[in-house]
């Protein structure tokens, strides 16, 4: 089910225009600090770490987003 709401706009000048929308830029891609190489260190430092714990796992992808990694885990099947 869809939550539909319903927007008011409250304009105190008749005359106001809106700004246009080529004011807005697309965002810059800042690259990834130390590339893939990076992404490897903290993936095994990761696996190192949780077998710290006794947790046995292994870095199966690595997703970078504009603002966080996701790194996606398989667990030994003691874990599952």
């Amino acid at each position: 089910e869809v939550l539909q709401l319903e927007h008011t706009l409250t304009v105190e000048d008749e005359n106001y225009e809106f700004p246009p929308l080529n004011l807005l830029s697309e965002g810059t891609s800042k690259g990834l600090k130390g590339g893939k190489r990076a992404l490897a260190d903290t993936a095994s430092k990761l696996q190192k770490t949780l077998y710290s714990f006794g947790v046995s796992a292994k870095v199966e992808n690595v997703s970078v987003g504009p603002a966080i990694t996701r790194y996606e885990l398989n667990l030994q099947k003691e874990f599952v």
